[in-house]
């Protein structure tokens, strides 16, 4: 039994997920259990792909009828008592071949860090090494990156139902800040991360009404009590991407 479940949303991003499954195919570390959820996506070419995966893939894949809430999703893995560890990423990702391997390694030499982080499209990280490097921040940094994101569950807070698509991830660091827990950024395995490609994607229609789910759930957020934190990255990590490719070390 594997100790970390990856879990990835769809949502009319074709591309970048099937990128992103190719990435997670090249793993050094192949010691996990992968979950696709297709969101009740439109866009051509979902269906079959879909339908191929579930004819040659060992992983879970699950085409949901309607667009499920992200947070809930969220909420089911970390609560899976079959995982010690829960990685959350978005499908407008690519990562490295040693991204699972540092993630698991980091977890294991530091036993006060609740959540792991790769440095994203920042051009002074964009070195993939084979050495792992690594730096363990604080919560009280208020560091926040919900694109990449995996945590240890037994820290896990559920993310309160009234929140649906958005500050799921803002919940997640507050909880940790809380609890005094320390966040790890690898800095040998750096992420591109492309940037709300699902509104991109998506129709004016479907773009407005993603604008006011983000809007309910902020004001939801601030009702129940907590600060939102707007994106306050750690300083190994920019919002759009410096860099194209990874510079492999090694070649």
């Amino acid at each position: 039994m594997n100790e970390l479940v990856v879990v990835i949303v769809n949502r009319n991003c074709l591309r970048y997920t099937k990128s992103l499954m190719k990435d997670l195919s090249l793993q050094s570390n192949r010691n996990f259990d992968l979950v696709l959820i297709d969101n009740a996506s439109t866009e051509p070419g979902t269906d079959e792909f879909i339908q191929s995966l579930l004819q040659k893939t060992p992983h879970t894949i699950i085409k949901n009828p309607d667009n499920e809430s992200l947070n809930k999703i969220w909420n089911r893995y970390a609560n899976d008592p079959r995982y010690k560890y829960a990685s959350f990423l978005n499908n407008d990702i690519e990562i490295p071949t040693n991204f699972i391997d540092d993630t698991l390694t980091i977890f294991k030499r530091e036993g006060n860090v609740s959540c792991v982080i790769h440095a994203t499209n920042h051009n002074e990280y964009q070195t993939v090494k084979s050495k792992l490097d690594y730096k363990v921040l604080p919560t009280t940094l208020h560091v926040r990156q919900g694109w990449d994101l995996t945590i240890k569950t037994e820290t896990w807070e559920p993310i309160p139902e009234t929140l649906k698509f958005y500050c799921g991830d803002d919940f997640i660091y507050e909880m940790m800040r809380r609890k005094n827990l320390y966040v790890a950024v690898a800095l040998s395995s750096p992420v591109i991360h492309y940037q709300g490609m699902t509104r991109k994607n998506s129709s004016p229609e479907v773009d407005n009404k993603i604008r006011h789910q983000a809007l309910a759930d902020i004001a939801e957020y601030k009702r129940l009590g907590y600060p939102h934190i707007w994106t306050q990255l750690s300083p190994y990590s920019i919002m759009h991407p410096t860099y194209k490719t990874f510079n492999y070390e090694n070649g």
